[in-house]
């Protein structure tokens, strides 16, 4: 199913303005000193629902991720004063790792200690 130009820029303005929220509007506490990203947001055609992937640089994911969860009512209220859209969708959040996985696949390559690659002239069989 394809997404139109409008769920697509929901998704955008949704996502920036997220960013900036987690970053500087949240005062609770149990999210001091976690590093939270917004990665990537996925709304459904009619608006009503938002998938909020997000990436979290903190020891106890977990609890961050319990605490964005418990939080998604004062941050949905405070995007539809950001928000010029007519309902605000319910967010959802969910764990990003795709970083995590990069990381982890880089790690794997790097400590297969291949020899490098000579890198010869191709040798014509015709001759």
């Amino acid at each position: 199913m394809t997404k139109n130009i409008k769920t697509e820029r929901v998704d955008a303005e949704i996502q920036k303005e997220l960013s900036m929220l987690l970053n500087y509007g949240v005062k609770d506490p149990r999210l001091e000193g976690a590093m939270i990203g917004v990665t990537k947001v996925k709304t459904t055609q009619d608006l009503r629902y938002a998938k909020v992937f997000v990436s979290i640089m903190d020891p106890d994911k977990t609890t961050v991720l319990k605490t964005l969860r418990s939080c998604a009512g004062f941050l949905r209220s405070s995007l539809s004063a950001r928000l010029r859209i007519r309902t605000v969708p319910e967010l959802m959040f969910e764990l990003d790792d795709s970083f995590e996985y990069g990381y982890k696949i880089d790690k794997i390559l790097k400590d297969l200690h291949l020899p490098p690659e000579e890198t010869t002239a191709p040798v014509d069989e015709n001759k």
